[in-house]
């Protein structure tokens, strides 16, 4: 744990060269006199600017500290800066037509195979907690005191929405798979062998499995237009590709197993494998995914840490607003591997 120091120092310079003058130079000697003198009615505008300071500098910068991490981050694809609605278009291919001359209209309107989804804002949460200011006080007289206090607060709001962002993703998938309006294609769905369980592990079933699935990353890899809800002509290029496996066939189907199996000796392909726990209610029999990994949207809108100071009741409100957009596309290539439910540990 860092020393109130160590917190407190790089605070301190980028405070106001005013600001600078009415504290200390910090040291480790004088952490209390810091504390007690910031606690002054006289400065609770430069002790305000120093606890906002002390709370982004540990949310940005150390948050290996939280106790709750999103398992499924890598699906996020970046910040959408402006409005709250985004648009995905796609192209199909079309018909070629044999060339020959003869009295035929130059003009003729041609179907351009051009296809668009309108994703919008669908995640707009936040995330309050409350500190005492005599806490943020006794913070400077207790080593270690400042980075306590400030990690419980970060992690319940930090931990909380990173929570949050899993379980919206596996709904996202889930809300896929049973879409009424855009439903899968039949090929969106292949029964793949049994590799057993941890307890009872079928190697030869294992390596099947494993076989199974380079077979569809083979087939995939090819112009189709089956494994998409659209039935648009779509191919998924090498490094686009995305294996995601239920935590207790990838132990039986271990990761190595993959790697050699989708080893290739003029290239080195590296293929992502991202566990998950499970996929919901209603996919008990769903083991894992093939996709492409632009079939995920998942796009900040806003990201903010505000605050309110009660003065009745000497208490500071805090408040992570996280708004975000949450979108599956239904173009590019996705294929759910099933197997038989009785047969898959819960």
């Amino acid at each position: 744990m860092a020393s109130n120091l160590e917190i407190f120092e790089p605070i301190w310079k980028g405070l106001s060269p005013e600001y600078q003058s009415r504290i200390p130079t910090p040291s480790q000697a004088n952490m209390a006199q810091i504390g007690v003198i910031i606690s002054a009615d006289d400065y609770e505008p430069i002790r305000n600017e120093i606890f906002d300071k002390l709370i982004n500098l540990i949310g940005k910068q150390k948050v290996w500290q939280m106790s709750i991490t999103n398992p499924l981050s890598v699906f996020k694809t970046g910040q959408m800066s402006y409005g709250d609605t985004f648009q995905e278009i796609m192209s199909d291919v079309i018909e070629g037509q044999t060339f020959e001359i003869a009295e035929q209209d130059q003009f003729k309107k041609w179907k351009n195979n051009v296809y668009a989804a309108y994703h919008r804002v669908n995640r707009e949460m936040f995330y309050p907690v409350t500190t005492e200011l005599t806490k943020i006080n006794r913070a400077f007289m207790r080593e270690g005191g400042l980075q306590a206090l400030v990690n419980s607060l970060v992690n319940q709001m930090y931990s909380s929405n990173n929570l949050d962002e899993f379980l919206y993703t596996k709904r996202l998938i889930h809300d896929y798979y049973h879409n009424v309006d855009v439903p899968l294609a039949p090929a969106q769905k292949l029964q793949v062998p049994n590799p057993g369980t941890p307890n009872a592990l079928d190697r030869n079933a294992a390596l099947a499995f494993a076989m199974t699935v380079k077979g569809l990353v083979k087939e995939m890899a090819f112009p189709k237009t089956i494994y998409n809800p659209n039935g648009l002509m779509m191919q998924t290029q090498q490094n686009q590709f995305c294996i995601m496996l239920r935590t207790e066939i990838s132990t039986v189907v271990d990761v190595n197993t993959l790697s050699q199996v989708f080893h290739n000796k003029k290239v080195d392909i590296e293929i992502p494998i991202v566990e998950v726990d499970t996929f919901g209610d209603g996919m008990e029999n769903v083991v894992g995914m093939v996709m492409d990994k632009r079939m995920l949207y998942i796009m900040d809108t806003l990201r903010t840490l505000r605050m309110a100071d009660n003065a009745r009741n000497l208490y500071r409100n805090y408040y992570y607003h996280v708004h975000q957009l949450y979108a599956a596309s239904p173009f590019v290539q996705c294929v759910f591997l099933e197997n038989d439910p009785a047969l898959i540990t819960p």
